[in-house]
């Protein structure tokens, strides 16, 4: 007889132990490169892979329904691809393509799930499907909106997750309306993470397909590197040039060629996020100027105002003058004889 193999674990507890590793991984500060934050992130990837594996196997989504007909207690599964999609991105090392195109294929794979599911906004809908590249002010302003949704959605989920502490520390003598209540949070908490992976995947697929670029224009490992051409030869009775022979086998030069870019300097959410302030600030200067132009403009309009004012007021006293001669005759104001 085989070895009965350990007891499954419920895809509540494995969801909930993902979840809580990914978190861990999100919050900390460790290098990609550093042991704690592989060990972090394999048992994350684990969690989440057996999650699938279980959601698949018990139907939990079927293709015709919407959100409102998935019932809390399910709606979190959503989650699960964005969140293997989200940690396969991280995984670095020699296969590093393939891992970039498993995290795009689930990431993709979140999308579509909440379209089906009717969880996409309009605006969010239109970029997902929209077919090559938009101008550069539509990027620019579409990045500007994102850095915005981040901000709103990370405020909300600041306030939900104090009010479900709050409901759980005075959990003595609840009711039915309690458990109701808590139901409505746990619900606003999980589309609220789903907007925020949604807004997230808007600066990861496209930062996936660039570097997927970039490594497929790398020469493949043990490829011979092009050789420089050779020197003209000299004429019959003219000295050619000196040269110095510098010896470096074929895997010093590979290394020395790609050393710096197998180190990343920064994550993909950093690279996003730098991109979306520069967009901000832009946008800023560009108010600045505005209304720098604006304050430079309006004293000339008020010199013009009063430029006017002041002819109006000559043009006045002169007619008072020209009224006081005509009304006084002529040599009434001679007194004396000269």
């Amino acid at each position: 007889n085989m070895a009965e193999g350990p007891p499954q674990v419920p895809l509540r507890v494995e969801f909930l132990q993902g979840q809580k590793k990914y978190m861990e991984l999100t919050n900390s500060n460790l290098n990609c490169s550093e042991p704690a934050f592989l060990s972090l992130l394999e048992e994350a990837l684990r969690h989440f892979w057996r999650c699938k594996n279980l959601v698949q196997q018990l139907s939990i989504f079927s293709s015709n329904e919407t959100v409102e007909d998935v019932n809390t207690t399910d709606l979190k599964y959503v989650l699960v691809p964005w969140y293997l999609g989200d940690l396969a991105g991280r995984l670095q090392g020699p296969k590093r393509m393939e891992h970039l195109k498993q995290s795009k294929a689930l990431l993709q794979e979140f999308i579509d799930r909440c379209e089906k599911l009717e969880l996409v906004g309009e605006d969010l809908h239109k970029i997902f499907t929209r077919e090559g590249t938009a101008d550069p002010a539509t990027r620019r302003q579409e990045k500007i909106d994102q850095y915005k949704r981040e901000k709103v959605l990370a405020d909300k989920l600041k306030d939900v997750i104090a009010r479900q502490e709050a409901k759980s520390r005075s959990r003595m003598g609840r009711t039915a309306e309690d458990e109701d209540d808590e139901d409505e949070l746990d619900r606003e908490h999980i589309l609220l993470l789903v907007d925020d992976g949604l807004n997230q995947c808007l600066t990861l697929l496209p930062l996936i397909d660039q570097e997927l670029q970039m490594i497929a224009m790398r020469p493949p490992p043990g490829s011979e590197p092009p050789r420089p051409p050779s020197p003209p030869k000299p004429k019959p009775g003219q000295k050619g040039p000196s040269f110095t022979t510098i010896t470096m086998s074929k895997e010093e030069i590979r290394d020395a060629v790609f050393a710096m870019r197998n180190q990343p300097t920064m994550s993909l959410e950093e690279f996003g996020e730098m991109q979306m302030k520069e967009a901000i600030e832009r946008e800023k200067k560009q108010k600045a100027v505005a209304e720098a132009r604006a304050k430079a403009e309006a004293p000339a309009g008020r010199d013009e105002r009063g430029s006017e004012a002041l002819d109006d007021a000559a043009t006045y006293k002169a007619r008072e003058w020209d009224a006081y001669v005509e009304s006084v005759p002529k040599g009434s104001g001679v007194t004396k004889k000269y």
